[in-house]
């Protein structure tokens, strides 16, 4: 036991217990107001790298029976790092297209599709001189109802309703630029292409070996807290 305080003792030198108290009691006399200040600005730190906001794109493909139309889209994400986010989206898009049958019975609708879309992405910046652009990629699922009324030319009425609905898979692909207006406000424009696989759900009416999906451009509207 001797020998152990001895050894103890050498190896203990007089200056690292000092500095060692020297370090307990700046810690005793640190402020209350000062450490809860620190873990207010740790929060904030943490909390602002969250985000969401709105697009308006200008969209088209087959969700869209190939015209172009607007389709509106929700975002939420969350800075991980200062070179990457993970974010998700859920985007609409839909066309009803009316055509005129002449004579009392006006226009009537030919055709109508509604669709949904959720997207997971890892959003990059690759290039540390401009952090306002981002570029990203991931897997999307898509949902979509079509309906195409056929109308008897003898007659000029409804003669019967082809509806279809499908469920798949696939994978997205979008870039955007930021304008930052303020510590919590951004615009900026932001383009995307989703193309999916055969269908797991329902019958894809598209031609055989034909790709399937849709691409649009728009504007977005983005908070940070």
């Amino acid at each position: 036991m001797k020998k152990l305080f001895i050894i103890i003792r050498q190896k203990i030198k007089i200056r690292d217990v000092c500095i060692l108290l020297l370090l307990y009691f700046i810690g005793l006399s640190m402020p209350k107001a000062a450490i809860a200040g620190l873990k207010e600005k740790s929060n904030d730190s943490a909390i602002k790298h969250l985000y969401a906001g709105w697009t308006f794109s200008y969209a088209a493909g087959n969700p869209s029976l190939g015209r172009p139309a607007l389709m509106t889209s929700i975002i939420c994400g969350y800075k991980v790092e200062p070179w990457y986010d993970v974010e998700i989206g859920i985007h609409h898009l839909g066309l009803g297209i009316r055509e005129p049958l002449g004579g009392i019975f006006g226009d009537t609708l030919r055709a109508y599709s509604n669709s949904f879309t959720f997207d997971v992405l890892m959003m990059i910046r690759p290039f540390s001189f401009l952090p306002q652009f981002r570029i990203g990629i991931g897997p999307s699922l898509h949902w979509a109802v079509r309906m195409f009324p056929a109308i008897d030319p003898a007659i000029l009425a409804l003669n019967d309703v082809t509806m279809s609905e499908m469920a798949m898979v696939g994978g997205v692909l979008k870039v955007d630029y930021t304008v930052p207006l303020s510590k919590k406000l951004e615009i900026g424009l932001r383009g995307q292409i989703n193309v999916f696989a055969k269908e797991f759900q329902g019958f894809n009416q598209s031609p055989v070996g034909a790709l399937y999906g849709f691409a649009g451009v728009g504007a977005f509207l983005q908070f940070r807290w």
